[in-house]
């Protein structure tokens, strides 16, 4: 009788600890997902800012495009966005995934978008 006590006693005290753990671990997240959500919408500000209806609409419409792709057209999608990155901008792609305000800084999108541009219209 008394070993089941001890027992019970102990398997309380785990599962108060284990709960307190849970309770702390969901205000965490809860504390993340707001500082998280912050930042999206500063970030969502900041593009609106920098783009043109026109260029959101754009965007929109690749967007919708690009949800419709088997998996064999993204992965060439992927390989020729790799490539075309790296000729027309010199900028390897991991480069612009990693490195974004060094990337920003130096123009590299203006560059991109008046090489596309001359190519498109000539």
């Amino acid at each position: 009788m008394l070993k089941t006590k001890k027992l019970l006693t102990s398997c309380f005290k785990c599962f108060s600890e284990a709960s307190e753990y849970q309770k702390r671990r969901f205000e965490f997240e809860e504390n993340w997902k707001a500082v998280s959500d912050e930042k999206n919408q500063e970030l969502i500000k900041n593009l609106e800012e920098h783009l043109t209806q026109d260029q959101k609409n754009y965007l929109s419409a690749l967007a919708k495009a690009f949800v419709n792709l088997t998996i064999y057209e993204l992965k060439y999608y992927h390989q020729e966005t790799v490539k075309v990155l790296h000729e027309v901008k010199g900028v390897p792609l991991m480069t612009l995934m990693t490195d974004w305000p060094s990337v920003k800084k130096n123009g590299y999108f203006k560059k991109c978008l008046t090489s596309k541009f001359i190519k498109k219209n000539s």
